[in-house]
């Protein structure tokens, strides 16, 4: 499985969602789940929802700030797979995956970071780049188009500042969100 993959001639570095999901996301969830002596995780309850959204925000957020790339970062979130963990003994993989396509594309709606959602698995859209198909080059420049609406697109923090609220999520502040986008636009086009 490819971590990610850097396309040099369109300045991109396309990081793979389930790579962030197995190393920080489910490293940070099993802690709270231990710490908060979780019993039960139902994607239906209120404070598992909130403690799943508060770690993939952190996890993506966190991938970005300290990965040492020098090209602009896309999260590639496939909607057909997600790594099989021990949440998977709780709610099934298909309810994973609804639940953390829509948290993502409300993410992506509210705070400085690129995700683009595919059909495709990640390993596919990296042999589709490789060998040059066609249907890579669309997904290719359907990312190029979602950083450009990003690029244009102005993130208030009242938005952001709204869902913290909404979901608890304490750690998100101006600054945080600040940092990540000043690491975006230092970023050549």
């Amino acid at each position: 499985m490819h971590e990610k993959i850097i396309i040099s001639q369109h300045n991109l570095c396309v990081l793979n969602f389930s790579d962030i999901y197995k190393k920080r996301f489910l490293n940070n969830f099993h802690n709270n789940f231990m710490e908060y002596k979780i019993k039960n995780i139902n994607i239906k309850n209120k404070d598992v929802r909130k403690l799943i959204s508060h770690n993939v925000i952190y996890s993506i957020c966190e991938e970005i700030l300290n990965k040492q790339v020098n090209e602009k970062i896309v999260i590639y979130f496939s909607t057909t797979t997600i790594p099989h963990t021990f949440i998977n003994e709780f709610i099934n993989e298909e309810e994973i995956l609804q639940y953390l396509e829509k948290l993502l594309l409300r993410i992506r709606k509210i705070i400085p970071v690129n995700i683009y959602i595919s059909s495709n698995s990640f390993d596919y859209f990296v042999f589709l780049i490789n060998k040059q198909k066609a249907e890579g080059i669309d997904i290719l420049y359907n990312m190029i188009s979602l950083l450009e609406t990003n690029k244009n697109q102005k993130f208030t923090f009242e938005k952001i500042k709204s869902f913290s609220k909404k979901f608890g999520l304490t750690f998100l502040s101006n600054v945080y969100f600040n940092d990540i986008k000043s690491k975006q636009l230092l970023i050549k086009q």
